[in-house]
């Protein structure tokens, strides 16, 4: 092993750089797929239809998948209007597939939530 300090030009061996983690990797990966099977343990296909279908159609709600992809400032002034009630637990979502899940919840799009709520 080589230990090198800021002014040093001992490089790292090629091949050294290789990511080793391949199960942390692989249960990122059935992370989707186990939400969505929660999903559809608790509504039916008709329902999980209607709510991908209503995301689909929200432009609010892409846009705050975008936002989550892309990441929050660190004021909410900086955020949209009508994003700003998630942004106090914008820590807690993410994205599977094309909807947002605030943990193990599905936040619901507004077309929707009529229905479902």
């Amino acid at each position: 092993m080589i230990l090198a300090d800021t002014l040093s030009r001992a490089f790292p061996q090629a091949g050294s750089n290789e990511t080793e983690f391949p199960e942390e990797l692989a249960a990122l990966s059935t992370v989707d797929a186990d939400q969505l099977s929660e999903l559809r343990m608790v509504a039916s296909a008709a329902t999980v239809e209607f709510i991908n279908r209503a995301a689909r159609d929200d432009d609010e709600y892409a846009s705050l998948i975008q936002q989550i992809k892309r990441g929050w400032p660190d004021s909410p002034a900086d955020v949209a209007t009508y994003l700003r009630p998630f942004y106090t637990f914008a820590d807690k979502l993410c994205t599977s597939g094309d909807l947002v899940y605030k943990g193990h919840r599905l936040v619901v799009p507004q077309q929707a939530r009529s229905y479902i709520l």
